[in-house]
């Protein structure tokens, strides 16, 4: 069986923003529709939306496999729940996108959204919006049972139905075969004659510098996804993985020994003349998770070297990454539903002893500070208290008034003789609000002990009418759309595409399908195409890495595509032939 696998849990390339290759001004409508095929992870969605743009995103992902789809809501279901810390999540992602085995709270976690996913996915009243923005309606019946059962694996697998070192030790030597006692030397190989080599050849220039000496000109541009650098740091950390399935330290005092089944698989099995299915591990055992995270970073301490060696591992550049597009994602959604509760009035708790313009503007900075700082904890104390002294000064004498026409979700108050109401999101907020009579006391017997909530756990949501709390980031003119894997064996047209498609991305696994016929009805003369490369293909000799470019872009001049440059780190980027489609 191939080293890369059945299945591809990850990318083979650095996440790109989606929408940077896309021209506003050559989109008719509102809205820019992409699809992506092949992608095994959701780096290019994280990517796009936490930068997000001014156009509203319709993504149809198509994936080959239904598990791949089980673990891309796992890892958004991440990034995207309420009550989580930046450091917190980032780590969860690291845990469960590319490690063998889980530290606890990681393998507690998989075991609960396992459970809450396969209720999801199967109910016709949530999957249609999963985490408000991804939609399986397009899925068939059979194919959303199929993820259930995937989801319930999660947590129903024992250690004797599924122990990861065993299935890794026998895909190695099925691949390896007499090279099996050298292993080591082998991805020792892989590492320093090819991998590293071909990082040592990419070249990023900060945005707005001129290329440096060594560029080719027309490459400094390609920091359209903010990459600054690139850094082979993560080489200790790749052997390990090619031996034993751990690809990221979690600097946490806790342990990994616990199985990660979400990269558990049935796949069907040959031996001699009979074919069965059997559980293992089936996906890459030569590339790893280190492009897709580790690769690139838009933190310039990528590339810093001392002594001739990266002074960061790839654990400590993929976590930056990580936190980074997490920072903004939040930070910047949140920001634009504050705006929006602030405009339109609503307000459940109120914050007293200012006007409203200055609430307004108090609430704004809280957003941005709880979710762009994370760990300004003194900070925040500092203001709370000065805050808390302000307020105390006029509690006592409004307190009862309020009491009467306070109701169990929502609190009314007269500031400067003005009704208003206005929308508080994150618990940072509650360190200025009104406290009840109750309240009051219990804070007063407490003297001025009470520690503010700390800035990482505001993002959860009041309960609504119906006590049930809204758990996800509300991300509004985004949209993802489960594609059918069936649709593979026939890609002329997709019927769940509505109009035609602003941008096509394919992974390296996906190029073979690059025809003329691939959905030549829905392609714009503006359209755009994205394909992976295969430089972190360590099996590949350049020579094979040269050819497979050259095979790739022959496929697409036949297609109706001209290359351009620049492209994003690892891709190569196509435009429509516009004397083709006249």
């Amino acid at each position: 069986m191939h080293g890369h696998g059945l299945i591809n849990w990850w990318g083979f390339s650095p996440p790109v923003d989606l929408l940077n290759y896309v021209d506003d001004e050559d989109v008719p409508g509102a809205t820019v529709q992409a699809l992506v095929i092949g992608t095994g992870d959701p780096r290019h969605l994280l990517m796009t939306l936490a930068r997000k743009h001014r156009k509203r995103l319709r993504v149809y992902l198509l994936e080959a496999t239904v598990e791949v789809y089980a673990r891309v809501l796992l890892l958004m279901g991440i990034s995207l729940q309420q009550n989580l810390g930046l450091r917190e999540r980032a780590n969860l992602l690291l845990d469960l996108w590319g490690n063998l085995y889980l530290r606890p709270a990681s393998r507690d976690y998989l075991e609960n959204a396992a459970r809450r996913l396969s209720i999801v996915i199967t109910d016709v009243t949530q999957y249609s919006a999963m985490f408000g923005l991804i939609s399986a309606g397009r899925l068939k019946y059979r194919e959303r049972d199929a993820i259930d059962a995937v989801c319930r694996t999660w947590y129903k697998l024992s250690l004797d139905q599924y122990d990861p070192a065993s299935c890794w030790d026998a895909r190695l030597r099925q691949i390896l075969g007499t090279r099996y006692d050298y292993r080591k030397a082998e991805a020792d190989w892989a590492w320093n004659m090819r991998l590293s080599h071909r990082i040592q050849q990419l070249h990023v220039s900060p945005p707005g510098r001129e290329a440096d000496e060594g560029v080719a000109a027309g490459e400094e541009g390609m920091q359209k996804d903010g990459h600054v650098g690139v850094g082979a740091g993560w080489g200790q950390e790749y052997l390990v993985w090619r031996d034993t399935g751990q690809a990221f330290t979690i600097a946490t005092d806790a342990t990994s020994h616990l199985p990660n089944t979400s990269l558990a698989s049935v796949a069907p099995v040959r031996e001699g003349t009979t074919r069965h299915q059997r559980l293992g591990y089936w996906g890459d055992l030569l590339s790893g998770p280190f492009p897709a995270l580790a690769l690139a970073s838009a933190d310039a301490r990528v590339s810093k070297t001392s002594n001739g060696r990266s002074k960061y591992s790839g654990s400590e550049v993929a976590q930056w990454n990580l936190e980074s597009l997490l920072r903004q994602l939040w930070a910047h959604n949140l920001k634009e539903e504050g705006h929006q509760r602030l405009a339109s009035g609503k307000m459940e708790r109120q914050v007293e002893g200012m006007d409203g313009k200055n609430a307004s503007k108090q609430v704004e900075g809280k957003l941005m500070q709880a979710h762009e700082g994370f760990d300004d904890n003194h900070l925040m104390e500092s203001k709370a208290k000065k805050e808390e002294e302000k307020m105390q000064m006029h509690a006592e004498d409004k307190v009862e008034n309020e009491i009467k026409s306070r109701t169990e979700e929502k609190i009314e108050i007269q500031v400067e003789g003005r009704m208003e109401k206005l929308m508080e999101e994150v618990k940072v907020v509650e360190s200025v609000e009104i406290q009840s009579q109750s309240e009051m006391n219990t804070q007063k017997s407490k003297s001025n002990t009470t520690e503010s909530i700390p800035p990482q756990r505001a993002g959860s949501r009041p309960e609504d009418e119906k006590g049930a709390s809204e758990d996800w980031l509300r991300l509004d003119g985004v949209e993802v759309i489960l594609v059918s894997p069936s649709r593979l064996n026939d890609l002329t047209s997709l019927a769940e595409i509505e109009g035609g498609l602003d941008l096509l991305y394919m992974s390296a696994a996906m190029a073979h399908l690059l025809t003329p016929t691939l959905l030549y009805a829905q392609l714009h003369p503006h359209t755009k195409l994205i394909v992976e490369t295969a430089q972190m293909f360590p099996e590949l000799t350049d020579n094979q890495v040269m050819e497979y470019e050259n095979r790739v872009t022959s496929s697409a001049g036949e297609a109706g595509w001209v290359r351009t440059s620049p492209g994003p780190l690892c891709h190569l980027l196509f435009n429509r032939n516009k004397t083709l489609d006249k």
